[in-house]
Order: structure tokens, then C-alpha cells, then sequence
């Protein structure tokens, strides 16, 4: 009598254990899983406070206007269709920042979801842009063709979608003047760390 009791429990373990092993079609269909991605998110919009520009020993606190343009006002990356609409707000003209430099970035270095973009104006006048990536935990740098367009003290362009991770809801915005060597003058930006 017990040897038959634990028998059927047994058989009833197994049948639940295959139950749960199985697809809603009774068997499996040996069709391979697909890996779970990253949902993506629409972006991220950030304010910051006026006159919070680190300044590194060299610049003088009492004249920080020749950076108003690289003091970030209000930013945002957000995803309008199938691109990364970028926008950068100052509180001066962009224009009259010596070799200003200014960063989206999503994540930390050598994550596959991580990417940074960096926009620097050359000395020619010509805004350049560097997409920057770490696919298998290895950087890659590509330089992208983007239409840059400063209006005062906004700088605006976008990046297209494909190539890069799924977007996140949050990400941290940078910019940088470098009036010489080995000065850099830097805002930033982020709701992960605000303040």
C-alpha cells in the first residue's frame, strides 16, 4: 500500500514537472529563445542652475563670461521618431566659447548599453562629432556626419537610432572650454546626481 502511494505521487511529480517544462502547445517546439533585450526608453531632460561652472585654478572666478556658453541651462536627448534629438540651452552665446566641447553620454564606459557622443568645434569654426560605444566590453570610436546648428545659446542636432543601445530615461550631459593648455572650465548635468 505505501509502495503504491509513493508511486503515484511520483507519477504525478513527473507530470507536473513535464507540465511546467512544456509551451502552451503541450511540447516543445525546439525553436531557439531569443535573448531578452533592454526596453528603450524616450530619453532625458535636464535643468541646471546658472553660474556652477567648475572652474580649475588658472581661471579667474570674477570673469567667467567667456564661458556663459558652455554654463548649461537646459538639455535634453529625447527620441522623436527614429533619432536622438540633442539640445543643448546656455546661459551665453555658444559662439563665443574658446574650443567648447559638449557630451551626451548614457551609462558607464565599457557597457554594451553605454554610449557617449561628444561635439567639439574645431578651430576651423566646424563642429565634429564622435560617437563613442563599447560593444563586447571594447571601445570603438566612429566619427559621425551631423548637421550642427548653433543659434545663439543653443546648439541643437540629432543622431540617428540604429547603431546605438537602447535609449534610457536617464543620462548625463557635459560641456568643456579648454582657453588653454591644461585648463578646462566644465558644467554638467544629470538627474542621476542632482545638485
Amino acid at each position: 500500500m505505501l509502495r503504491r502511494a509513493l508511486t503515484a505521487v511520483g507519477v504525478a511529480g513527473l507530470l507536473v514537472l513535464v507540465g511546467a517544462c512544456s509551451d502552451d502547445s503541450g511540447g516543445d517546439t525546439g525553436a531557439p529563445v531569443p535573448p531578452q533585450t533592454v526596453p528603450s526608453g524616450s530619453g532625458d531632460r535636464c535643468t541646471d542652475e546658472p553660474n556652477d561652472l567648475d572652474l580649475p585654478v588658472g581661471v579667474d572666478p570674477s570673469n567667467v563670461a567667456p564661458f556663459a556658453g558652455i554654463d548649461l541651462l537646459d538639455v535634453a536627448a529625447v527620441v522623436e521618431g527614429d533619432a536622438l534629438a540633442i539640445t543643448f540651452t546656455s546661459a551665453g552665446p555658444i559662439d563665443d566659447v574658446p574650443s567648447p566641447t559638449f557630451v551626451v553620454a548614457q551609462g558607464e564606459p565599457l557597457q554594451a548599453v553605454s554610449f557617449e557622443l561628444r561635439l567639439t568645434r574645431g578651430s576651423d569654426g566646424r563642429w565634429e562629432a564622435v560617437l563613442i560605444t563599447w560593444p563586447s566590453s571594447r571601445e570603438e570610436r566612429e566619427p559621425v556626419a551631423l548637421d550642427v546648428v548653433v543659434d545663439g545659446s543653443t546648439l541643437r542636432t540629432s543622431l540617428p537610432l540604429d547603431g546605438l543601445p537602447p535609449i534610457a530615461r536617464t543620462m548625463q550631459f557635459g560641456a568643456a572650454s579648454e582657453p588653454e593648455e591644461g585648463l578646462v572650465v566644465i558644467d554638467d548635468c544629470s538627474n542621476l546626481t542632482p545638485g
